[in-house]
């Protein structure tokens, strides 16, 4: 059972620096607008991985429950870290994803949905909490190894980590539904229907569009009853470069225009890279930097005076850093030093010459009965 539990660890940990890459490549591909082909594969790669953690939650959560230990697990241990990074993507994300592309279930008029989903995929951040896990491969720094230093860095971590991506998350959602409001939007939208409108006349009336064309590169088709009048590509290039999510599809009377929308999602994709990077940097410094300096002003002290009042001949002073020595930790440890290894100095001589004394008399009274 160990053996398994300990395999399943490592499987977790391996997973968690996937999934980590894994989030930073699919905005990676949007933003360098990759093959169809290879996005797709990236989607179904995300079901994947969304599937395996839910299925390690479900497993860990049921776990728990056998043990009577649920709020532990969910609270104490961020179980909820584990729900929030597997379950709602499975079900709002790439579930829905796959689903459309297994089922072949058009995306062309559903914006409103892809906009939805988009909002969701803000959760995907949430992954990189699993971060605090690998804190198993820092066993070099020393700070690693104390329990207290472990739990406030955990603590730390997930504060500062849980607060970006909250603010990211709401910030989404809310600027998400002021963007659909906003009048930029709609004046975007209303500039698309009047290009199709001037399209729809043009075609009337047998006017030429390669003045239209020429001043909006991101129509990608134009049909009219039914039939192509325009193509920017060839039927290859469009299943290659181009899947669900990458085109809007806009009508007006019989006619039918696909714009392209691949430049606008390379834009959002975009801050999620940053955001990430930002996110692994800030995990990466905390770790390196700021645990060796909560180790040298809070636990190593701890140690020392700790292991001096239980050991008897540990009599190593605690090291006060000069422009700590008025912190609280150091002015105890001052005392420490001062007054507490005195003592134990001396109460150890006092002991020790108790002892020399009852040895030299065994000595004599041993002398008196061999002569």
């Amino acid at each position: 059972m160990k053996a398994f539990k300990k395999f399943l660890e490592n499987l977790v940990m391996i997973a968690i620096t996937l999934v980590i890459v894994f989030t930073f490549v699919e905005d990676l591909a949007t933003y360098l607008m990759w093959d169809w082909n290879i996005r797709k594969v990236l989607l179904f790669t995300g079901f994947g991985f969304d599937l395996f953690f839910t299925l390690e939650f479900i497993f860990r959560y049921t776990a728990s429950i056998a043990k009577g230990d649920t709020v532990e697990y969910l609270v104490h241990k961020r179980g909820w870290v584990d729900f929030v990074a597997s379950v709602p993507l499975l079900l709002f994300n790439s579930g829905p994803t796959v689903f459309f592309l297994l089922s072949g279930a058009a995306f062309a008029g559903g914006a409103g949905v892809l906009n939805i989903l988009k909002v969701v995929k803000a959760v995907r951040v949430a992954r990189i909490l699993r971060m605090l896990r690998v804190l198993k491969i820092f066993r070099s720094i020393k700070s690693v190894d104390s329990v207290m230093t472990q739990r406030h860095m955990t603590r730390i971590i997930s504060t500062v980590v849980v607060s970006v991506i909250a603010v990211m998350f709401f910030g989404s959602l809310l600027f998400s539904e002021a963007l659909i409001a906003s009048p930029a939007m709609k004046v975007k939208n209303s500039v698309r229907g009047k290009v199709v409108e001037q399209i729809d006349s043009s075609l009337k009336e047998g006017e030429s569009l390669s003045r239209i064309l020429n001043t909006r590169t991101d129509i990608l088709l134009v049909k009219n009853n039914g039939k192509s009048v325009f193509s920017r590509f060839t039927d290859s290039q469009y299943e290659r470069d181009f899947g669900p999510g990458d085109y809007q599809y806009e009508y007006r009377n019989k006619t039918e225009v696909f714009f392209d929308l691949r430049y606008q999602n390379a834009e959002e994709a975009l801050p999620g890279m940053l955001l990430l990077l930002t996110i692994v940097f800030t995990v990466v410094v905390l770790m390196l930097f700021y645990s060796p300096h909560f180790a040298m002003t809070i636990s190593d002290p701890v140690f020392v005076m700790l292991k001096g009042m239980k050991e008897k001949n540990y009599n190593l002073e605690v090291d006060i850093p000069g422009r700590y020595k008025k912190d609280d930790i150091f002015r105890l440890s001052a005392e420490y030093n001062d007054k507490f290894l005195t003592l134990k100095a001396r109460e150890n001589e006092e002991n020790s010459e108790g002892e020399s004394v009852l040895k030299l008399e065994d000595l004599g009274d041993l002398s008196s009965l061999l002569g």
